[in-house]
């Protein structure tokens, strides 16, 4: 795993940079299975929403998995907004359809009590 700050996918011309990513070594071959995007509540994009930087994020990297040949790709996510934090996994139902499936949604705790 790692902080990001350069590109998820080397000599795109979209440039995407997330803030995290957790990667899974096969021998040699390096496949992202996470991506995360945290950011304060007081912090909003008007060009693009981080959810759906994420997605096409996400959508990279499956590409990426079926290229290298995985069977039934899936690619995981965490969005976190200030407290609130949003977990994501998109996989392929059918071909050409991406399907991005919100799977749990919390409040991070600010104490103890």
């Amino acid at each position: 795993m790692k902080w990001a700050n350069g590109q998820l996918i080397k000599n795109n011309p979209n440039e995407s940079k997330p803030d995290f990513i957790v990667f899974n070594l096969s021998g040699s071959v390096g496949c992202v299975i996470l991506i995360a995007e945290f950011k304060p509540t007081e912090q909003n994009s008007y060009i693009e929403s981080d959810l759906v930087k994420l997605a096409k994020q996400m959508r990279e990297i499956l590409n990426v998995l079926v290229v290298k040949g995985v069977t039934k790709p899936k690619v995981c996510s965490i969005h976190c907004e200030g407290e609130n934090v949003q977990t994501y996994v998109m996989d392929f139902p059918a071909p050409k359809l991406y399907r991005l499936t919100n799977a749990s949604k919390i409040k991070l705790f600010k104490n103890l009590d």
